[in-house]
């Protein structure tokens, strides 16, 4: 039975919905599909901790032996297991943010598929530092699984046309659990009554909703400047989220005389964090880069109208 191997930093909610649908539609294939995960789970994002029981697809955890950030990992047991194996087809979570992803690239004998979403409009993807190394690395693979347009776009900016007329391009769509987002009546009214009495959330005001991680890019400091309780008017902002400048966001907020119309709240399990799309009355995500937002897709399938950069 032919093998495939997926490469990721460690499991987040919505991935494993889509390693779910993967590894169905592979059985479906007569394929053996398993999930490779560079650490359990990343201190930064403390409610996304699954245990294996917990995750519905083959997969391992492994042990890494350096780690910076989220996604930075080298893991040479697993790298061994790789080149060992030698699966058919190996799938890459991204292809530069980890020492695994550039090492299995670079000498792996199997097929090799890089899984990415950067786009033309996300600054991390176009910062000029770094590029000849990216564009080193695009040139040794030839398979390339993205989201859609924007995706593609990048690499022919980043590669000569030649180089990426040689480029085969799959369709990967961002993909999340859109039966959690299909909310009842009943869901709603329950949902309105416990959130609103648990976060003190005003009754006559129309709920603008904006799941964040409170760091620069999401611009949430850019964006707060320009609010006025004139502009907020018949509005109140949740801010749900964590992140390094929460501190910085709290001041500016109280700077502003309008803690009664934005209210933070610290990030909570993803269950309990996706019942408040079903209580706003829009979704905001005014980043300034922001490579492929799953939550955008979570709001569309909410229903909710968008603001969005």
């Amino acid at each position: 039975m032919p093998k495939i191997y997926l490469l990721h930093c460690f499991p987040v909610p919505y991935r494993n919905h889509l390693f779910e649908a993967l590894d169905k539609e592979a059985k479906k294939r007569q394929l053996s599909f398993e999930v490779e995960f560079f650490s359990s789970y990343d201190s930064s994002r403390p409610t996304w901790s699954y245990t294996s029981d917990q995750l519905k697809f083959r997969h391992k955890f492994w042990k890494y032996i350096f780690k910076k950030g989220p996604v930075l990992h080298l893991n040479i047991d697993l790298l061994w297991y790789i080149f060992k194996e030698k699966p058919d087809i190996i799938i890459l979570g991204g292809l530069w943010a980890s020492f695994n992803t550039v090492l299995v690239s670079l000498f792996s004998n199997s097929t090799v598929i890089v899984w990415d979403e950067v786009n033309r409009f996300d600054f991390g993807s176009v910062k000029k530092n770094f590029q000849w190394i990216k564009r080193r690395l695009v040139d040794s693979n030839k398979f390339f699984a993205i989201p859609g347009l924007e995706a593609k776009l990048y690499y022919k900016e980043l590669l000569s046309m030649e180089a990426f007329e040689q480029k085969t391009f799959l369709s990967l769509p961002n993909l999340v659990n859109e039966r959690l987002f299909d909310f009842n009546e009943e869901e709603v009214q329950k949902n309105q009554l416990t959130l609103k009495k648990e976060f003190q959330l005003p009754e006559d005001k129309k709920i603008a909703f904006w799941p964040a991680r409170l760091i620069k890019d999401k611009g949430i400091e850019n964006f707060i400047q320009y609010l006025n309780d004139d502009i907020l008017n018949e509005w109140v902002i949740i801010i749900l989220g964590d992140g390094p400048l929460k501190k910085p966001i709290q001041e500016l907020i109280a700077l502003k005389k309008l803690q009664a119309k934005i209210i933070q709240i610290d990030t909570m399990p993803y269950e309990s964090a996706i019942k408040f799309y079903s209580i706003a009355n829009l979704l905001i995500m005014p980043s300034l880069s922001d490579s492929n937002p799953l939550s955008l897709i979570e709001g569309i399938h909410s229903g909710l109208p968008v603001l969005v950069s």
